[in-house]
């Protein structure tokens, strides 16, 4: 990827940190975003196919959410990257989970996350205006009824 598409595909993601950082009250967390252009891996292992994660250190309200840029240039739909940011956000959220004695607790988190992406999303979409289209339906509604169905989708 040259720098021009790097810059492009940069400016997509942090419209997204624009948008989302303070509506979910992540502001007085210090919250790093990376860029990652080469290998992307997760926890040691090449994650070719994931466009991002997530680490997080709730003791000090700072967390890095690295993005995998090849995977952001190849992904058209913004919906599905501003999905992953939220879920991504998620993790911050929950990462003191993984303290627990659990040995599962990564499935238990994964599921939250994605829960609570859907219900950070449906809000955002609830409180955006109302737009009628020109067969007198209500636009927001169908916008809404679009993120509810992908609610079913893994994400990680």
């Amino acid at each position: 990827m040259d720098d021009a598409e790097f810059e492009r595909q940069k400016a997509r993601l942090l419209h997204l940190v624009d948008k989302w950082i303070e509506p979910l009250g992540l502001r007085w967390w210090r919250i790093d975003v990376v860029y990652c252009r080469d290998e992307f891996e997760v926890d040691g292992a090449p994650a070719r196919d994931t466009m991002a994660s997530c680490k997080a250190n709730w003791r000090y309200l700072q967390a890095t959410v690295t993005w995998n840029m090849p995977r952001v240039r190849d992904e058209d739909d913004d919906e599905v990257l501003e999905r992953s940011f939220v879920h991504e956000c998620m993790h911050v959220f929950l990462n003191e989970m993984r303290e627990t004695n659990n040995d599962d607790w990564l499935s238990h988190e994964e599921r939250v996350a994605s829960m609570l992406t859907s219900a950070f999303l449906w809000v955002r979409q609830a409180a955006e205006p109302v737009h009628l289209q020109t067969d007198g339906t209500v636009a927001a509604a169908s916008a809404l009824n679009g993120l509810m169905a992908s609610a079913q989708e893994p994400w990680h």
